[in-house]
């Protein structure tokens, strides 16, 4: 097990906010964009879905 310092203690719940904020982020980029990458494509949203389970 590992112990922690206090600074770290004191840093580690920001950092997992802000690792949660990115991949939230990232993931309504890519869901914001898709039916513009899929028509870019030749595809059909709907066939281009697959791209937003890859990122889960």
């Amino acid at each position: 097990m590992v112990t922690l310092t206090p600074t770290q203690d004191k840093y580690l719940p920001y950092v997992l906010a802000v690792a949660l904020f990115m991949q939230i982020l990232d993931a309504t980029i890519l869901n914001t964009s898709l039916p513009q990458m899929a028509q870019a494509l030749g595809e059909s949203p709907l066939k281009m879905q697959w791209l937003s389970s890859a990122m889960h």
